[in-house]
């Protein structure tokens, strides 16, 4: 399975820098080299839609075949790395 996480700020609103993304990864359980610094969501968001749902957090999974989105996180819904470890178990049955 091939993915990507993108990583628009830091916990404090800001800029997420190289350390605070490695620190991040390490929290997660994200792989490092799959996570994306995105300044504020610009690039990102030029290119997909939240569908309304705005406000941050946000997380979302997309099929990547079609673009298509397979999951968007709500406020309540199943953590990331829990969506991602699903998505994994799928990928090798």
């Amino acid at each position: 399975m091939e993915y990507f996480a993108f990583l628009g700020e830091d916990a404090n609103s800001n800029a997420p820098s190289l350390e605070y993304c490695m620190t991040y990864a390490g929290q997660t359980g994200l792989d490092p080299a799959k996570l994306l610094i995105d300044p504020s969501w610009s690039t990102l968001y030029s290119f997909i839609s939240d569908y309304g749902d705005g406000g941050l957090p946000w997380d979302g999974v997309l099929d990547g075949a079609g673009m298509i989105y397979d999951w968007n996180a709500t406020e309540g819904g199943p953590a990331l790395d829990a969506v991602i470890a699903l998505i994994e178990k799928d990928a090798f049955e």
